[in-house]
């Protein structure tokens, strides 16, 4: 009797009865109805929140006509930076129509930061809830240029940063030799102050990645100097059998491997344990889910690299660091779903 993934429908989901209607809300005073509307925000569950790069319509050229100046700009203003390390100027340019593309830097997208995350269910019911919830979440994060896009409670929701979606910004991550460019992708100036009061970071290693210095950690908490919980993401699991809206409805987990999990417990057969340990019902036990391997951040040395900044006038939390796997939330729901499963078949085992 094998069990399998899509073994219990999850229709249930999107058919739960609902709950009776307030119909005198619209006639309460507007103030109340706003104390309302933000306790609602308040009481909002935690999201991760994806962002990532996307590119813009705006060309480099046109910023450079906008502007009447050549690219990169000078250091010295408010338009985005130059990290270039050992590369010129004309290096820079060269180095970015190359990567782009095209046939000269100009014709290069600027870049925007885009989030792949939902907004909070509160903030779509009407614009007097959207009013109210602005007090709890922030729209913020943009590159120079753009206009943020981001919806976030800086004290409960998770900000996760892919490296495949941030390749050239200027989070320092061992597998990627580009250079580092804030020039062209980076956030702007005034985010720096919004970078630093967000508390829950999730980071996605590279590929074959096992962990993260603590040379890299300390250079995104330098960033990010709020963080009280960091999360080094090992797997982001993307479910092909979810259509695409519900791919980014997001939910961290305990660092497990999914696809190996879905395969463990759909070749989980009750009556074939039941007779591998000779009819002892006692013996039976839950199929054994292996986590995926880790290197454990150097904390002492994390510690040490804190006390030189804050030396220096940098302050920076040292945060909890922990493993973690990303899924949609749906395909989560079935694993549990699939888990349960196994657990009432073997107590229906021990039963007889």
């Amino acid at each position: 009797m094998p069990l399998t993934l899509r073994s219990k429908p999850l229709s249930y989901l999107s058919n739960q009865t609902h709950p009776r209607q307030f119909t005198c809300f619209p006639k309460l005073p507007q103030e109340i109805r706003l104390t309302i509307w933000e306790y609602a925000a308040h009481a909002q569950e935690p999201r991760v929140v994806s962002i990532k790069q996307r590119p813009l319509k705006k060309t480099i050229g046109d910023w450079e006509k906008e502007n009447k100046t050549l690219w990169p700009p000078r250091e010295d203003t408010d338009a985005p930076q130059l990290q270039r390390g050992r590369l010129s100027k004309d290096e820079l340019r060269e180095w970015v129509a190359d990567l782009a593309g095209t046939s000269s830097y100009q014709e290069a997208n600027l870049m925007g930061i885009a989030c792949e995350t939902p907004p909070p269910p509160v903030m779509l019911v009407c614009r007097e809830a959207r009013i109210a919830a602005g007090n709890v979440y922030k729209c913020a994060f943009a590159c120079p240029n753009s206009n943020p896009e981001t919806d976030i409670n800086f004290k409960h929701d998770i900000l996760y940063l892919g490296w495949e979606n941030f390749r050239l910004y200027t989070l320092p991550v061992s597998a990627i030799g580009a250079p580092q460019v804030d020039a062209w992708n980076g956030f702007r100036k005034t985010d720096g102050e919004d970078l630093a009061k967000v508390e829950n970071l999730a980071i996605k290693l590279p590929p074959r990645a096992r962990g993260m210095g603590p040379e890299g950690i300390a250079a995104i908490l330098r960033i990010f100097r709020g963080v009280q919980t960091l999360s080094l993401i090992l797997q982001h699991y993307h479910d092909e059998e979810l259509p695409e809206e519900d791919q980014s409805d997001l939910c961290m987990t305990t660092p497990i491997d999914v696809e190996k999990m879905k395969e463990i417990y759909e070749q989980f057969d009750i009556d074939e344990e039941y007779e591998r340990v000779y009819g002892i019902a006692e013996e039976i036990g839950m199929p054994e889910i292996p986590w995926m391997s880790w290197s454990v951040p150097d904390m002492a040395e994390l510690k040490r690299l804190q006390m030189r900044d804050q030396g220096q006038g940098r302050d920076w939390s040292l945060p909890y660091i922990e493993r973690r796997t990303i899924a949609p939330r749906k395909t989560l729901l079935a694993l549990d779903d699939i888990e349960n499963a196994c657990w009432m078949a073997i107590e229906e085992i021990k039963g007889r």
